[in-house]
C-alpha cells in the first residue's frame, strides 16, 4: 500500500476535510451565475417586451461562470492548504505518519479531492446558467464550443499553477503563516520583477515595444497570469498552454520531493531547513532590490533613492531572515545568504546592462532585413493596470491594422525608412514625428520597434502599404469573421435578423466603386451609418463597427428598406398600445418628450376620466411618421405601467412632415406640456 500513488480513503477523507470551504465556494459559484443568468434573462426579456430587439451574443465561459477566475487562482489554493491543513497540527500529523500511505500518495490524493471540488463547481456553474436562460433566450445566444473548451483547458491548468505553488509552500514550512507567505511569495515576486525587468528595458529605450521586449516574461505567457489580470485571450497561442502546464508539473514535481521529504518534527518549525528559508529571504528581497538597481546607473540625480531602495533590500532580507527562525534556533548560513543576495543584485545588474546594450544595439543595414510589418499591439502588460486594461470595441481602420500586421513589406524603399529610424533612436511623438509599430524579420529572428517617421516616410510606408493586394483584400472583405451584425439608422435599431446578406452587398460595393476610394472615405468622410458585428481575434470577442457611405447606393437601400419594415411594425405595435389604453386594457401614464428645432417641450400625461382620451389618441397618431428622421425633429413617447409586475414601452418616432412645428405644440400643450426654448 506504500508504494501507491493514489489512495482513495486519503482522497474521500480529504474530501470531508474541505467540505466547509467547498460548499462555500460551491454555493457561492452557483449564486453568482444564477444572478448572472436571471439579470440577463429579466433585461434580455424587459427590453424585448418593451419592444426592443436584443444583440445575438457569444457567450464566454466567464460570461457564464462570473467568479471562476477567482475560483481557479485563490479559491483553489486556498483549498489546498484547508486540505493539508493537519500537517501543521502535531497530534494529525503524527498520525498520518503511521497510517499506510507514503507522501506522494497524499499528495495527489489531496489535490485530485481539490480538483473535484473545482471541476463540479465550474461544471455546476455552467448548467445553473443554462438550465435558466435556455427556455427563454437560448435563441439569443450561442457558445462557442473551440473558445469554450479552451477557456475551460485555461482555468484547469491555472488551477494547477496555483495548486503546485501551494503544494511549495505547505512542504517546507511548518507554520501556516509562514506557508501561505511563502506561497503568495513565489506566485507574485519572480513575476513582479520580470515586470519590473521589463519597465526599466522600456525606459531606457523607448523604441521597444512592450509585450514583444522578452516574451517569456510577459504576464500573458503564464495563463495563471493573465486570468489574474484579466488579459488572457483563448486563442494567442498554444504554448501559453504549454508553458504554464509544463512549469505546473516542474513546481508540484519539486513539492513532491519536498512533501516527502518534511518530517513530523517540522511542527512549529517557520522553516525545516535553512535553505528555503534563505531562498525566500531573497525572493522577498528581490522587489525593492530591482528598482534600487536603476538609480545607481544615473547616480547624479538619483543615487539618494537607490541607497534608500538598497538599505530596504537589506532590512526586508534581514526581517525574514529572523522571522523565519524558531526561537532558540541559531542562523546558520545567513551571512552566505547575503553574499547570494549581492550576487544575484550583480547578476541582475548585469543582465539589464547586457540586456540594454543588445536590443540598443539593433540596427540592422537594408540589406540585412528581409521583411517589415506595421504592427499592431494589445496595450498594456502591467501586472495591476492591464486588470482595468479591457478593450474590445475596434472602429475599422483599427481592425484593419490587426488584420494586417502580418502583411510582409519587402519594398527596398520601406526597408530603408525603417532601417534609418532604427539609427536615429527617437523616442517621442511629435508633430513632425509619427510613432509606428514594426515588425521586422532579419537574421532569422523577428523583432518589434516603434520607430519615429517623418510625414513623408509615413506616407511612403502607407502608398506602399496600400498597392498591397493582401492589405486591400482585409479593407474589402469587411465581413470576414464577422457575426450578427446590427446597426441603429434613422432612430431604429436593426438586427441580424433583418440585415441578412447586408455584409456581402458592402463588399461587393466596395469592390465596385474601389477599395482606395472607401478607405479614403473611412478616414475623411461622415458614413450614412455604420454596420456592427462581432467577431473573435485570438479567442477575444471585439465588436467592430464598418461604415456605410452614401455612394454606397445598393446597401443604403438595403438598411433603409429594413429600417422601414421595423418602423412600420413600431408604429402598428405603438398604436395598439395607445388603443389599449384607451380601452382600458392596459393602465399607463404617458411620457412625451418632442424636440423641434427651435425649442422642446415635454409631456406627463396621467390619462382620467374627465379628458377625451380619444380625441389624444387621434391626435397624436396623426403627429408620429416613419420615413423621416432628423434629431431636431423628433418625438419620444413612454408608456409607464401602473400595473404591479407591468412592462414599460419606449418609442422613438420622426414627425409628420404635414404638421408644422407650432401645430405639434400646440396639440401637446393643450394637454399640459411644458415648453423650453
Amino acid at each position: 500500500m506504500k508504494n501507491k500513488i493514489f489512495h482513495k480513503g486519503f482522497y474521500l477523507d480529504t474530501l470531508l476535510r474541505i467540505k466547509g470551504f467547498s460548499i462555500f465556494v460551491f454555493v457561492f459559484s452557483l449564486v453568482v451565475s444564477a444572478i448572472n443568468a436571471f439579470v440577463t434573462l429579466t433585461e434580455y426579456l424587459s427590453y424585448m417586451e418593451s419592444g426592443g430587439r436584443v444583440e445575438m451574443k457569444i457567450l464566454s465561459l466567464f460570461d457564464i461562470v462570473g467568479n471562476v477566475t477567482t475560483v481557479a487562482t485563490i479559491f483553489v489554493p486556498v483549498l489546498i492548504f484547508i486540505a493539508f491543513s493537519h500537517l501543521y497540527k502535531r497530534n494529525e500529523s503524527d498520525f498520518f505518519e503511521t497510517v499506510p500511505v507514503n507522501r506522494e500518495a497524499m499528495a495527489i490524493s489531496g489535490t485530485l479531492s481539490v480538483f473535484t471540488v473545482f471541476l463540479s463547481t465550474v461544471i455546476g456553474s455552467v448548467l445553473v446558467y443554462l438550465l435558466i436562460t435556455i427556455p427563454c433566450i437560448g435563441k439569443l445566444y450561442v457558445i462557442d464550443p473551440v473558445n469554450f473548451f479552451l477557456e475551460l483547458l485555461a482555468v484547469i491548468i491555472a488551477a494547477m499553477f496555483g495548486s503546485a505553488i501551494s503544494l511549495v509552500g505547505i512542504s517546507v514550512t511548518g507554520v501556516i503563516s509562514a506557508g501561505i507567505l511563502v506561497a503568495a511569495s513565489l506566485a507574485l515576486i519572480p513575476r513582479l520583477v520580470m515586470n519590473a525587468f521589463l519597465s526599466i528595458l522600456a525606459d531606457w529605450n523607448p523604441m521597444l515595444v512592450e509585450g514583444k521586449i522578452i516574451p517569456l516574461f510577459n504576464n500573458s505567457t503564464n495563463v495563471y497570469y493573465a486570468l489574474l489580470m484579466g488579459k488572457f485571450l483563448a486563442q494567442e497561442t498554444p504554448w501559453n498552454y504549454v508553458y504554464t502546464a509544463v512549469i505546473s508539473i516542474i513546481l508540484f514535481v519539486i513539492a513532491l520531493i519536498l512533501f516527502k521529504k518534511r518530517g513530523s518534527e517540522a511542527i512549529s518549525h517557520k522553516y525545516e531547513k535553512h535553505v528555503q528559508r534563505h531562498f525566500i529571504a531573497i525572493l522577498l528581497a528581490m522587489l525593492p532590490m530591482i528598482y534600487a538597481i536603476v538609480p545607481f546607473f544615473n547616480f547624479a540625480d538619483d543615487g539618494f533613492l537607490g541607497i534608500v531602495l538598497g538599505a530596504l533590500t537589506i532590512v526586508v532580507f534581514v526581517i525574514f531572515e529572523r522571522f523565519g527562525i524558531s526561537k532558540g534556533e541559531k542562523n546558520r548560513g545567513g551571512i552566505f545568504a547575503f553574499i547570494a543576495l549581492l550576487i544575484t543584485v550583480a547578476g541582475l545588474t548585469l543582465g539589464l546592462n547586457s540586456a540594454n546594450t543588445y536590443f540598443a544595439s539593433y540596427t540592422p543595414t537594408p540589406d540585412e532585413i528581409e521583411y517589415v510589418s506595421i504592427a499592431s499591439t494589445d496595450g498594456s502588460d502591467d501586472f495591476l493596470g492591464g486588470i482595468f486594461d479591457d478593450f474590445n470595441y475596434l472602429d475599422y481602420q483599427n481592425y484593419v491594422e490587426k488584420r494586417a500586421e502580418n502583411i510582409e513589406l519587402r519594398d527596398k524603399e520601406v526597408i530603408k525608412i525603417v532601417s534609418k529610424a532604427l539609427k536615429e533612436k527617437g523616442g517621442e511623438e511629435d508633430s513632425d514625428k509619427r510613432a509606428v509599430t514594426v515588425k521586422i524579420k532579419s537574421g532569422g529572428s523577428v523583432h518589434y520597434r516603434t520607430v519615429y517617421l517623418s510625414t513623408d516616410d509615413y506616407y511612403c510606408i502607407d502608398t506602399v502599404l496600400a498597392s498591397n493586394e493582401e492589405y486591400n483584400d482585409i479593407w474589402q472583405n469587411v465581413g470576414e469573421g464577422a457575426r450578427y451584425p446590427y446597426t441603429y439608422y434613422g432612430g431604429v435599431y436593426i438586427y441580424y435578423d433583418m440585415l441578412d446578406g447586408v455584409l456581402e452587398t458592402m463588399e461587393a460595393e466596395i469592390g465596385e466603386y474601389g477599395v482606395e476610394r472607401y478607405r479614403a472615405s473611412v478616414y475623411t468622410d461622415a458614413p450614412v451609418c455604420e454596420i456592427s458585428y462581432s467577431v473573435y481575434i485570438k479567442g477575444k470577442e471585439y465588436s467592430v463597427s464598418a461604415p456605410v457611405f452614401e455612394y454606397m447606393t445598393k446597401t443604403v437601400e438595403k438598411v433603409e428598406k429594413a429600417r422601414k419594415t421595423i418602423a412600420e411594425n413600431e408604429i402598428a405595435d405603438f398604436i395598439a398600445k395607445l388603443d389599449a389604453v384607451e380601452s382600458g386594457e392596459m393602465n399607463a401614464n404617458i411620457y412625451i418628450s418632442y424636440f423641434g428645432e427651435n425649442s422642446s417641450c415635454y409631456l406627463d400625461l396621467y390619462p382620467d376620466e374627465s379628458m377625451n382620451f380619444e380625441e389624444f389618441s387621434d391626435g397624436l397618431k396623426a403627429i408620429v411618421a416613419s420615413d423621416a428622421y432628423e434629431y431636431s425633429d423628433m418625438i419620444n413617447i413612454t408608456f409607464y405601467s401602473e400595473d404591479m409586475w407591468g412592462t414599460d414601452y419606449y418609442y422613438t418616432f420622426s414627425v409628420s412632415e404635414s404638421l408644422t412645428e407650432e401645430e405639434i405644440k400646440e396639440f401637446l400643450i393643450r394637454y399640459g406640456a411644458v415648453v423650453y426654448e
